[in-house]
C-alpha cells in the first residue's frame, strides 16, 4: 500500500500550509495541553512515520489512525465529550503497550514456494496466537495448488469436537486468509468446520489499519468446497478453494509461475461452549487473523521448475512431501 511522504499540512508543492499549521498551534496553546500530555502524543505519534511500512506491527499502527475522533485529537484539543480526560491517557497508553509488544515481536514473515500441481508443503504443530512458542506438534497443516484449485488441509487431535455453524470462528475450525493483490490489501477469508459448513467474505485492509467487508457473506461460496473427517480423537479438514474465487483471478486466469500469494491458515479451537475459541497459526503470527503484514509469502513456481527443500525452523514448520 503505497502511502504518501508528505507530512500533515504540507502543500504538494513544497512548503507549508501556515493557516493550517496556525491551528495546530493554536489548538496546542489554547487547550491547555500539559508537557507530559505532549510527551504521550508525541510518542503516540511517532510510529506511525518511523515504523517500516511492512513491520508486522504495522496493522496496529495504522490503526492509531482509525480512532473516531483519534484519541489524540482528544487529549490535544481538550475535546472528551463523556469522556474523562484520564480514561483517554490510559487509552493512549494501552495502544502504545500494544505497538512495542509488536516492535519486540522476533517473529518474521514466512516464506515459501509452491509448486503449481506440485507437491503440498507441510507444516506441523500450531503456534497460539501471538506467541512464538511452538506447540502441539501432532497437529498438520498443508496447502497445495494446481491451475484450477488451492487446496488447504488441517488434521488437529481435539478431545471434544464443538463446531459453530452460526459463527465458525467461534467454535471448532479451519481459517483460510488469502492476499492477491498485496498492494490494495484485497483478500479472501474462508471458514470450514466439521458439520462442513462454509463461511466466505471479501475484506480490505484500509489505510488505517482495519479491514473492512467488501462482500459479506451469503449464499454464494464460488465453487469453495470441503470435505470432513471426525474421530474419537480428533478431526480433519480439507477445503478446496478455485483461484476464480480469489481477486486477481475471477476472469479465469489461471496462475503462473513468478507470481505471489500471501495467506494464512488459522485453527480455532472451542474448548468450553460459550467461552471465545482460541486461535493458533502454523507460523507465529502477531495480533490478529487479518494482521496481513505477517501473512505467509508464497511464490508459485512451475511443476518441474526444480525443487527446493525448505528448512524447518527448531520446534517445527513447514516442509516439503
Amino acid at each position: 500500500m503505497e502511502r504518501s511522504k508528505r507530512r500533515v499540512g504540507e502543500r504538494r508543492g513544497g512548503g507549508w500550509n501556515a493557516s493550517f499549521s496556525g491551528v495546530l498551534l493554536a489548538g496546542t496553546v489554547l487547550s491547555g495541553c500539559t508537557s507530559p500530555d505532549e510527551e504521550l502524543l508525541r510518542q503516540y505519534r511517532s510510529y506511525y512515520h518511523q515504523l517500516p511500512e511492512e513491520h508486522p506491527a504495522r496493522f496496529a499502527v495504522n490503526q492509531t489512525a482509525e480512532k473516531p475522533p483519534s484519541v489524540s485529537y482528544r487529549l490535544r484539543f481538550g475535546v472528551y465529550d463523556d469522556r474523562d480526560p484520564d480514561s483517554v491517557r490510559e487509552q493512549i497508553r494501552a495502544e502504545i503497550a500494544r505497538i512495542e509488544e509488536g516492535i519486540r515481536w522476533t517473529g518474521e514473515r514466512r516464506e515459501i514456494e509452491l509448486t503449481i500441481g506440485g507437491p503440498p508443503v507441510v507444516f506441523s504443530g500450531e503456534y497460539p496466537l501471538g506467541s512464538t512458542a511452538h506447540e502441539s506438534e501432532n497437529s498438520i497443516w498443508s496447502i497445495r495448488c494446481d491451475r484450477e484449485t488451492i487446496t488447504v488441509t488441517g488434521d488437529f487431535s481435539d478431545a471434544e469436537c464443538r463446531p459453530n455453524d452460526g459463527q465458525l470462528y467461534r467454535g471448532d475450525a479451519l481459517e483460510v486468509f488469502f492476499c492477491t493483490n498485496y498492494e490494495a490489501k484485497l483478500y479472501r477469508e474462508i471458514i470450514v468446520n466439521p458439520n462442513g459448513t462454509i463461511f466466505t467474505a471479501l475484506h480490505v485492509n484500509d489505510r488505517f489499519g482495519s479491514f473492512q467487508c467488501v462482500v459479506p457473506n451469503g449464499k454464494e461460496k464460488y465453487g469453495i468446497a470441503v470435505q470432513t473427517e471426525k474421530r474419537d480423537n480428533g478431526f480433519r479438514l480439507e477445503t478446496s478453494i478455485p483461484w476464480r474465487a480469489l481477486p486477481e483471478y475471477t476472469r479465469g486466469n489461471p496462475p503462473r509461475a513468478g507470481e505471489v500469494l500471501y495467506f494464512m491458515l488459522v485453527r480455532t479451537n472451542s474448548d468450553q461452549a460459550g467461552e471465545p475459541s482460541r486461535m493458533t497459526t502454523p507460523v507465529p503470527l502477531l495480533y490478529s487473523p487479518h494482521n496481513l503484514f505477517g501473512y505467509i509469502k508464497a511464490v508459485l513456481k512451475s511443476e518441474g521448475a526444480g525443487k527446493t527443500v525448505l528448512p524447518r525452523p527448531a520446534g517445527g514448520g513447514e516442509k516439503k512431501r
